[in-house]
């Protein structure tokens, strides 16, 4: 793939609408929709659209909390393959003081590498997360930085707790548990033969 090829691969054009209705003090809903558009690479006229919709959820009440969100992608990805894709995250939060406890998981959609159904193989079912801030995510440690390059296109599940201290206004300490796995399947990269079951964790 040439450079020309790879600069052509970026975002060309981005729209997006937002929508948000306060239920009452407690409970929110929020939706988004995106439409990207990327460059076919060695054109100038062709543009591959990709669709992310996506509604939010949040409940706050005294020391409780909770949030809900899902998406679903479509359309087609930057090389032209059709996409249909889901992520969904949920989180608890409780809060006595000065202490915080969490609990959630995030469900982002892979591509099973090993169905042999050929309309599945024709499209992509990797979600895109081209939109998230990822480091605040996954232990802030930055091992999805490329989620898609991390996992193969296999997805990902995170499903974590944590147990924090606010020390002071500003600062608090937390310890976070993080259980990571593959959403699907994918080719083992140490052996061409076999494929790492779906759920097989990192």
């Amino acid at each position: 793939i040439t450079k020309k090829d790879l600069q052509a691969l970026k975002i060309k054009s981005q729209n997006f609408i937002y929508l948000s209705k306060k239920i009452n003090d407690n409970f929110n809903v929020s939706l988004q929709a995106f439409a990207t558009g990327f460059q076919k690479p060695s054109t100038k006229s062709t543009i591959y659209i990709k669709g992310t919709y996506g509604l939010y959820l949040n409940y706050k009440q005294g020391i409780w909390a909770a949030k809900a969100n899902g998406f679903y992608q479509h359309g087609k990805n930057s090389s032209g393959k059709k996409v249909s894709a889901y992520f969904a995250h949920l989180k608890g939060e409780v809060r006595p003081k000065p202490f915080i406890i969490t609990a959630g998981v995030d469900y982002h959609s892979g591509h099973d590498q090993a169905k042999g159904n050929e309309n599945y193989q024709a499209t992509d079912h990797f979600f895109d997360l081209f939109y998230g801030v990822r480091h605040r995510y996954y232990g802030y440690m930055d091992l999805f930085e490329n989620l898609s390059k991390a996992s193969d296109n296999g997805g990902l599940i995170d499903a974590y707790s944590g147990f924090g201290a606010i020390i002071k206004e500003k600062f608090q300490l937390m310890l976070d548990f993080h259980y990571f796995s593959l959403q699907s399947r994918v080719k083992d990269p140490f052996s061409e033969e076999n494929i790492m079951d779906k759920l097989s964790n990192f």
